[in-house]
């Protein structure tokens, strides 16, 4: 039994363990003016807790506090170590959290299992309103991507979505991550930047981003540099020169009329393919790196 006096509690880094945090938070929950078990304060907006070694005990008082607590827009839990199942238990809040903006999470070990549940969970909270992703060197794959696809094609809040430095296409093997990304962000109508810088694209999936273009209308920056855009590796490390990824991407700059930055640099362009990208430039406002 809690003090039903008691409207703010601070037992976070305690080493509770699993078993330890589910029991105090069972108990915290016969309380309905506890607001926090992490020492969160009722008019705090902000949180950082990054880098505190912070466990899966720790999760789970966090989550107590993100289903309780309605004032905090900005967490900080980055460079902690947590796991998957850290993960799963800030997914039980986050499926139902208004009031996050902005989530950090990098640096820790959160894994497929982990991503896919925080993904999955807001996917499932059409109220979310997380507005921008850092999502660079957490080992995004195609299982994560497709999932990752799900909730931007549901979210009316995200806003930047940087997944650079990852694994989405699996070096070039298996694109249905990106294809899946390419689907969701035709009808994403809030999203504004795109950052995809090395994530080995090549011109199947620079294709299937020119569709995009076409499509979205609200987009105004979009990474792609060091995706070998030009061509692709044959077996015994031939390159073969592919313009066709280069060449639908010009013809969507044609059509669209709100790109305002898009960064092609260090892709294996020729002269030709430049100057193909340079002409669909002309005259359309865009800032085009190459």
């Amino acid at each position: 039994m809690v003090n039903q006096g008691l409207v703010k509690l601070d037992v976070l880094r305690n080493n509770l363990g699993e078993e330890g945090a589910n029991a105090i938070v069972q108990a915290a929950q016969t309380n309905s003016k506890l607001t926090t078990l992490c020492g969160i304060k009722p008019n705090q907006t902000k949180a950082d807790f990054g880098g505190q070694y912070l466990n899966v005990g720790d999760a789970i008082l966090l989550a107590f506090d993100l289903l309780r607590n309605s004032g905090l827009v900005k967490l900080d839990l980055s460079n902690n170590g947590l796991d998957a199942e850290a993960a799963k238990h800030l997914s039980n809040a986050l499926v139902s959290n208004q009031s996050l903006v902005k989530l950090r999470l990098h640096g820790n070990r959160v894994g497929t299992e982990g991503w896919c549940a925080i993904f999955g969970a807001l996917r499932d909270n059409k109220d979310n309103k997380i507005e921008s992703w850092d999502l660079q060197r957490e080992s995004i794959g195609p299982e994560i991507a497709k999932v990752l696809a799900e909730y931007v094609s549901a979210s009316t809040a995200v806003r930047s979505l940087n997944v650079s430095n990852n694994h989405l296409t699996n070096h070039g093997s298996d694109m249905l991550g990106v294809v899946k990304l390419c689907e969701a962000i035709k009808q994403n109508t809030s999203l504004r930047a795109l950052e995809l810088e090395r994530n080995g694209i090549g011109p199947e999936g620079a294709r299937h981003l020119a569709l995009v273009l076409e499509a979205n209308s609200t987009l105004h920056v979009l990474g792609l540099a060091h995706n070998q855009l030009g061509g692709y590796f044959e077996r015994g490390n031939k390159w073969v020169r592919d313009l066709s990824g280069v060449t639908a991407l010009a013809e969507a700059l044609k059509q669209n009329d709100t790109l305002i930055t898009l960064d092609l640099r260090n892709n294996n362009l020729d002269s030709a393919g430049k100057k193909l990208l340079q002409d669909a430039a002309t005259g359309k406002g865009v800032q085009l790196q190459l």
